[in-house]
């Protein structure tokens, strides 16, 4: 009898340790990605679903309550994202909160360390300068035995966080322009979730096809490292640009954004509808075509060649998808890009700016610009192009 009773105790025991484990789960598996825990995940969100994209070949949890914006994967272009947008957010004039999982469109050498690569990228897709971008945190860990960054960054946009994974020589990640409590949590419970599987490319040529090839960009020598200071109206656009719009309509121009200060302080908001082709405003070479993670989401950057012993560098953000790629010479009468609404920004439209070195150039003589009295600091409409 006794041995019966000393067995039924062991057995409670054991079933009790057990049941423990199974509700409170060790918190090994969340240490590498930080705030993400089962109760807070689950209390932000009760009801979860799993989105399996059938291109990319990789699945990840999702709340049902949030919209997804899908890709729209057309064979003219490359780039695109899928978003996760919370719905209470998307009101009118405020950016909404978003989840954005994408692949970018620069490889990785598979020798190279991650938070190298990271950083190179960080460098070459910025669009503020150095030091009105603060880099709150990043570490390296693992997610599925693959490698990842996790970055924490502040630029005049906002705070954003990401988390870049590497997975042969591709790199994929998932950003979010939030920080609070409970959208930072769903961020880590996707970021945990996210696998890719057996048809998933691990090359960019595999992804977007034999004719992606993107070609390193010369660099080129006369910008200065460090930024000297921006004398407003002192650096005019040749009036032989053209504006960076589709010929046969007129679209009207806003400005007064808090993004358009420093080296944009002459930048443009045209209102153009996604979707919609985007033009070079100059000849040029490509420097860069993809994700920038300061809040101009899809972003090119086309540089000229010496013009008035000046090289300009244009700034086309918020894209949907790229149809040049890095290190392509690029004419004013070939679309580059279409028109989006990526990134931290309150509906579709291009913003649209041009520096030189650090210096802020005034747009104003650009074929055709019409500008009126608020271009380029006032709030509102200040202007409209047409071709």
């Amino acid at each position: 009898m006794r041995r019966f009773t000393h067995s039924l105790v062991v057995r409670f025991v054991v079933g009790l340790i057990l049941a423990v484990l199974f509700v409170f789960p060790s918190s090994s598996a969340s240490a590498d990605t930080g705030v993400w825990n089962e109760d807070s995940a689950t209390r932000y969100s009760n009801h979860w679903a799993t989105y399996h994209d059938a291109r990319y070949d990789f699945s990840v949890e999702y709340p049902s309550n949030w919209k997804i914006l899908s890709r729209k994967d057309k064979a003219a272009g490359y780039g695109e994202v899928l978003v996760f947008e919370l719905p209470q957010s998307s009101q009118q004039g405020i950016v909404p909160t978003q989840i954005v999982i994408g692949l970018h469109t620069i490889e990785r050498d598979t020798e190279q360390d991650l938070v190298s690569w990271v950083k190179e990228y960080l460098k070459t897709s910025s669009v503020f300068s150095p030091s009105e971008v603060d880099i709150e945190e990043i570490r390296a860990f693992t997610l599925h035995d693959m490698p990842a960054v996790y970055v924490k960054r502040r630029s005049p946009l906002g705070v954003f966080q990401f988390v870049n994974i590497a997975y042969g020589k591709t790199i994929w990640f998932v950003w979010t322009n939030t920080e609070d409590e409970s959208s930072t949590t769903i961020f880590w419970r996707m970021v945990r979730s996210f696998s890719l599987h057996e048809n998933t490319p691990t090359t960019l040529r595999e992804a977007f096809g034999t004719s992606f090839q993107p070609l390193p960009r010369r660099v080129e020598d006369d910008i200065p490292s460090t930024a000297p200071t921006m004398s407003t109206m002192s650096i005019e656009a040749p009036s032989t640009w053209r504006v960076p719009t589709p010929p046969g309509k007129t679209y009207p121009v806003n400005c007064g954004s808090r993004a358009h200060t420093g080296h944009a302080y002459f930048a443009t908001d045209i209102a153009l509808p996604e979707g919609t082709p985007v033009y070079a405003a100059h000849l040029g070479w490509g420097d860069f075509a993809g994700w920038n993670a300061d809040g101009y989401g899809n972003l090119i950057k086309i540089s000229t060649d010496r013009i008035y012993s000046r090289v300009y560098t244009s700034y086309y953000a918020h894209l949907r998808s790229f149809a040049v790629s890095p290190g392509q010479y690029v004419g004013t009468t070939g679309r580059i890009a279409s028109s989006g609404n990526t990134g931290n920004t309150t509906g579709p439209h291009l913003h649209f700016h041009t520096r030189n070195a650090s210096e802020s150039v005034n747009l104003s003589p650009i074929h055709v610009f019409d500008e009126n009295h608020r271009y380029p600091s006032g709030h509102g409409k200040c202007g409209e192009m047409h071709r």
